[in-house]
């Protein structure tokens, strides 16, 4: 079944990680191909069938068809998975409670996201970082490729960029404080997949990185601000991925 199922993903990207994290929960057996930026996109339009509109990743190729959103994903590895001992990351009735939180995570997310490629954009040094090696090659024409590249990236999330912003993030993490210390250290009482996104939003503070996943420096970046706020919402990211986190689906430290 594995030659059947291909994930691609871009391994810091959190929405890979929160993608990643529910299919190697339930031992789901796939094909990982890494996404190049920019380069990439044309092959992946091709492969998922996709002429119009934003293409995003992670993107899981399936028997069922091409899902093209981390929580899509993570609700089909709740669907044809194995069984984990019988603790559901979707259990009945929760769907759309945990719906909300995976919305609040992309809320922080994409401001996140917004914060990145402004630094991209203005730093050729980081681009750098995120450029394939073969075109790292080029000299000059590596920094006004990937000048060229990070600016078609910026205008391919503008509008999401411009929705985004720290009072949304602030809102977010309010929340996820309150439901904590309201719930034994967890959103709705017991680990599900609304702690797998809040818990990648948290990261977004000072990103992890190995041994959880690959990140380069600009995906290292803190929000020194964010951070002084929540610093109490660290502990509870750090909690969630040294308990939960797939140990299959770590880096090598």
């Amino acid at each position: 079944m594995s030659d059947e199922i291909e994930f691609v993903s871009l391994p810091p990207s959190p929405y890979g990680v929160k993608a990643k994290w529910a299919l190697d929960y339930y031992g789901v057996t796939y094909k990982f191909t890494k996404y190049t930026p920019g380069i990439g996109e044309r092959w992946l339009r091709r492969k998922a069938g996709k002429k119009d509109g934003i293409v995003t990743i992670p993107v899981l190729f399936t028997p069922d068809g091409v899902l093209m959103d981390s929580f899509d994903i993570a609700q089909w590895a709740d669907k044809h998975g194995k069984d984990n001992a019988g603790k559901k990351l979707f259990p009945d009735g929760q769907l759309q409670v945990i719906s909300k939180w995976n919305r609040a995570c992309d809320d922080v997310l994409e401001y996140g996201r917004a914060q990145i490629i402004n630094k991209l954009k203005s730093d050729k040094g980081l681009r750098r970082q995120m450029m394939p090696p073969v075109l790292n090659s080029l000299g000059p024409l590596t920094d006004w490729l990937s000048s060229m590249m990070y600016s078609g990236i910026a205008s391919k999330y503008d509008e999401l960029s411009k929705a985004s912003s720290f009072a949304k993030t602030s809102a977010a993490f309010e929340q996820l404080r309150e439901a904590i210390n309201s719930n034994n250290g967890y959103i709705l009482g017991s680990f599900t997949y609304a702690d797998i996104a809040m818990a990648v939003a948290c990261d977004r503070m000072e990103p992890l990185g190995s041994p959880y996943y690959e990140a380069p420096e600009v995906m290292r970046l803190p929000n020194i601000e964010l951070k002084e706020k929540f610093a109490d919402l660290l502990q509870y990211r750090d909690r969630i991925f040294k308990e939960h986190f797939p140990n299959q689906n770590k880096q090598t430290p």
